[in-house]
């Protein structure tokens, strides 16, 4: 008799736990485009790809910011 298999959470689910995690951590929320890049970052060492990751941030990013 076969037993259907054990479905756990999606990749995407967990980076989306860990983002939350790290935002109750910090105290901080991310901005979206934070977020995606985090996520990137999450689905990377989940997956066990073996990639340069880039991030890009204008040079006066985050001036306004308090």
């Amino acid at each position: 008799m076969s037993s259907a298999p054990i479905v756990g959470p999606t990749t995407a689910d967990v980076c989306e736990r860990l983002i939350q995690f790290q935002e109750m951590v910090t105290g901080k929320t991310l901005y979206p485009y934070q977020r995606e890049f985090s996520f990137g970052i999450y689905e990377a060492i989940l997956d066990a790809r073996a990639e340069e990751i880039t991030g890009l941030k204008a040079r006066q990013s985050g001036k306004t910011e308090s």
